[in-house]
């Protein structure tokens, strides 16, 4: 059983993951991941008991559902001994040690299922501490990815499955895409002619972006926010999440030489880093870039890049402020 050292149980959290596990026939059983905060004013903390609800109802409960492969989480799994046997131990190189497990449990044509058994998960509450945990998830998803990608070709699952697992790996890299195409966007602001986004693609955007506040607010409700509340504390874990997307890329970068360097999520404690002004030259160039197209009337590309800077900027005033 794998555990953060300030993870939550209920009292039967236990006996239900074990009595799925031997419902299902099962060789790992992940946990229903409820995240809680000490902090109530922090929007932050609000926003990821949300997006945390959100992300066990798709990735695991969800991937589960629809016969996808399901992966281990660092706290909330259960294990069989004589599953882990066959596999071997964790590998304590790696950064997430919990995929990396999981991948060679796939690998050997173990079944990881999906439970609602809960256990409470503490989220970050401060830019700091959420800047470090994603950084560090990015580089680890990414350095599972690049050595057990044979493994997960070789793996006895269909092509859609592996498809899937190979996505879900990957998971961080829209982050990096999209900060990547901002760059390319923003010097054809200054140097092209034409809207580029002024094409069909920019209303696909907008439903799966409408779709997801939706889900956002939905789950929000149902815990109880109000829906000012929801859309406030959605705004700011959009803004920051889009705020560190360049070093996701730099996470991602460290994971393929091979030269990575992290530190664990420091929750509770607030330290401040100086990524925040990278950040903050970061949302006033893309917000130059979006002036320039709206001078040369180009208003699609415009005001996504307006809409981009608009993350930096408001996690770097909001930092600033805050100090």
């Amino acid at each position: 059983m794998t555990l953060d050292v300030d993870a939550r149980l209920d009292k039967d959290s236990l006996k239900r993951a074990y009595a799925h596990m031997l419902g299902y026939g099962c060789d790992a059983v992940t946990m229903n991941w409820i995240g809680y905060t000490k902090n109530s004013y922090s929007r932050l903390a609000k926003g990821l008991l949300v997006s945390t609800l959100v992300a066990d109802y798709s990735i695991l409960n969800g991937r589960d559902r629809v016969g996808f492969k399901v992966f281990p989480v660092g706290c909330g799994t259960m294990f069989k001994r004589k599953a882990i046997e066959e596999v071997g131990e964790w590998d304590y190189t790696m950064i997430q040690d919990d995929l990396e497990i999981g991948a060679r449990l796939i690998r050997r044509g173990k079944r990881i299922c999906s439970s609602n058994s809960p256990v409470q998960v503490e989220v970050p509450d401060n830019f700091y501490a959420f800047y470090v945990q994603q950084t560090r998830w990015a580089m680890g998803s990414t350095e599972v990815l690049i050595r057990r990608f044979r493994d997960l070709v070789k793996s006895n699952v269909g092509l859609l499955r592996k498809v899937d697992m190979f996505l879900f790996l990957m998971q961080y890299f829209p982050f990096a895409i999209t900060f990547v195409s901002a760059l390319v966007l923003s010097v054809y602001g200054f140097i092209g002619k034409g809207d580029p986004l002024n094409s069909p693609i920019i209303v696909i955007w907008l439903l799966a972006l409408g779709s997801y506040v939706y889900s956002f607010v939905y789950v929000a409700r149902k815990l109880g926010m109000k829906l000012v509340e929801s859309l406030r504390s959605l705004g700011k874990l959009s803004s920051y999440s889009v705020a560190i997307s360049p070093f996701i890329l730099i996470s991602i970068f460290k994971a393929f030489s091979g030269r990575r360097t992290y530190v664990v999520t420091p929750k509770g404690k607030i330290t401040k880093t100086k990524a925040i002004y990278i950040i903050g030259v970061f949302g006033f160039y893309f917000l130059l870039a979006s002036v320039s197209f709206f001078l040369k009337q180009e208003f699609i590309s415009g005001l996504w890049l307006a809409y981009y800077s608009a993350g930096y900027l408001f996690a770097f005033f909001s930092e600033l402020l805050n100090k």
